[in-house]
Parts: C-alpha cells; sequence; structure tokens
C-alpha cells in the first residue's frame, strides 16, 4: 500500500504532465495556423512583387479576389482546426483530474458520470466563428490597403509593407488570441465540472490556482497563484480595477472580459487527503454510462 507521500508525488508528476498536454494542443494548433496564414502572405507578397506597371488598372482587382478566396481556405482550414482541438482541450481538462487522482491510486474514471457536453457545443460554435471572424477582417483589410495602390494614393512598396504587418497584427496576433483563450477556456471549464463531480468521491480532492509564468503576466493573477478552495467554491480574484470577483477558474466565461483574454493560469486538482468516501464503488457499466449520458443530455 503506497504511503501519503508516495500518492502525492505520484499524483503531482502526473498532474504536471496532463498540464503539458492541455498546453500542448493550443501551442500545435495555433502553429498550424499560422503556417496558413505564412503560406497565404508568401503567394500575395510574391504577386505583388511581380506586378506589372499596369498593376492599378488591371492587376489588383484580381488579386483582391485572389486574396479573398485564399483567407476563405485559410478560414475553412482554420476553424476546422479549432474545432478540433476544442473537443481535444476538453478531454484534457477532464484527464488533468482523472489521470493524476489515478496515478494516486484511486479509479475515478468509469465510476463519475459523463460531463454534460452541451456548453462545449456552445463554446466550439463561438470559438470557430471567431477564427473565421479573424479571416474576414484580415481579408477586408488587405483589400482596403489594396484599394489604395489601385488609385495612385500608395505606392506598391508601402502597400506590400503594410500588408505584411496586416497578416502579423491582424492575423497571427489575432489568431494566437482566440486559440489561447478559447482553448484555454474549454480545458478549464472541462476540469471544474469533473472537479465537481469527483469531489463526491474524494472528500480531500480541492482547486489550486497557478499563475502562467509568462512574462507579462497580469499582477492581479499573479496574487492569486497558490490559492486553494474546495472543488466546487469559488476563486477571489482582485480585479485591475480593485474590485473582488469571485469566479470558478480562469478564463470564467462570467468573468470580465478583460480578465479572460489571453489569460494563461490554470486551476489545478490539489488533494489534501486521500480519503475515499465510497472505496468499495463499482465502475458503471458501459449501458449504465450511456443512460446517464441520455439523460444528462435530455434534462
Amino acid at each position: 500500500m503506497p504511503t501519503d507521500k508516495q500518492r502525492n508525488n505520484a499524483f503531482k508528476k502526473t498532474r504536471t504532465a496532463q498540464l503539458r498536454v492541455g498546453l500542448k494542443i493550443r501551442k500545435d494548433t495555433y502553429g498550424e495556423i499560422v503556417k496558413l496564414l505564412k503560406g497565404a502572405e508568401k503567394n500575395l507578397v510574391q504577386a505583388l512583387r511581380t506586378a506589372p506597371t499596369d498593376y492599378q488598372a488591371f492587376y489588383l482587382p484580381q488579386v483582391q479576389a485572389e486574396i479573398r478566396n485564399a483567407l476563405k481556405r485559410v478560414e475553412a482550414a482554420s476553424a476546422g482546426m479549432v474545432g478540433q482541438a476544442m473537443d481535444k482541450s476538453w478531454q484534457a481538462g477532464i484527464d488533468l483530474v482523472d489521470e493524476p487522482i489515478a496515478a494516486g491510486g484511486v479509479q475515478i474514471r468509469g465510476i463519475l458520470p459523463a460531463i454534460d457536453t452541451r456548453q462545449l457545443v456552445a463554446m466550439r460554435n463561438f470559438t470557430v466563428d471567431r477564427m473565421r471572424d479573424v479571416s474576414q477582417a484580415l481579408a477586408n483589410r488587405i483589400s482596403a490597403e489594396l484599394g489604395l495602390a489601385m488609385i495612385g494614393s500608395q505606392n506598391l512598396g508601402d502597400t506590400v509593407s503594410n500588408i505584411q504587418r496586416l497578416f502579423g497584427k491582424q492575423g497571427r496576433s489575432r489568431a494566437l488570441t482566440v486559440t489561447r483563450t478559447e482553448l484555454g477556456r474549454a480545458y478549464a471549464v472541462a476540469t471544474q465540472k469533473r472537479l465537481a463531480a469527483a469531489q463526491a468521491h474524494l472528500p480531500g480532492l480541492k482547486k489550486q490556482w497557478r499563475r502562467s509564468g509568462k512574462t507579462h503576466s497580469r499582477h492581479n493573477h499573479d496574487l492569486a497563484d497558490g490559492q486553494i478552495v474546495g472543488a466546487d467554491e469559488k476563486y477571489e480574484l482582485i480585479t485591475r480595477h480593485g474590485e473582488v470577483i469571485k469566479i470558478d477558474h480562469p478564463r470564467d466565461p462570467k468573468a470580465p472580459k478583460d480578465e479572460t483574454i489571453n489569460c494563461g493560469c490554470e486551476s489545478l486538482p490539489y488533494m489534501e487527503s486521500w480519503e475515499v468516501k465510497t472505496p468499495g464503488a463499482k465502475p458503471l457499466s458501459a449501458q449504465e454510462q450511456l443512460r446517464r449520458q441520455a439523460s444528462s443530455a435530455a434534462a
């Protein structure tokens, strides 16, 4: 029988590994979207730099149409990537609770009912729309730059430079914000739902706020670092305006936007003790799990 110290060590090691899984999903998704944007940028810049001398009258309208088509392809591909990444982030958030507890010697997977995924569906649709907005806004800004060149109020060199800046600021930067915020939100929401369900089986289960460790982190979020509360209790966060708010986790949808956008903090499962309320609990059968899922979806 492992000691509490051995359990805690295994719990913390696995918790760190599972935390990295969630971070990797965000990083990899952003990386793939950046590849798409860079490909579109490279093709556009190359086309403009080889433009004929009469490009204003004949060439740029064609380029405008081509860039809109190219960014529609980026939009479709990135929306698909983000949708899949939301599902992966949700599952990773559940695993952030299940796997460390299992490493500590307690199996809750199969005992707990499946989490209602209606909120995931809503968040996925919202995030896909946000990613579409990134491509559409970028296409509109690029079209405006090409329009300035067409009427002769801006030279071709300045147009190319401005478009490259747009791909960085309007494209990659906004894509980073969406992937970091919304994938992280799905991860945190799933973790919270799993914590709330698991605490009935593990009375010693709590949660702990951990700061992001980013160079330019929010000072008020850093002040919350280390805060430990019950699994279904709320953290207290002092906003940048000095107001005290209570939230379930970092990137809580109910929190003010300026406290959630680009937030890299995490809510981690924390074991105060290893008391198991129902040590002999029998895992649900596949049929029982399906019945619970059907009942939850109908509620």
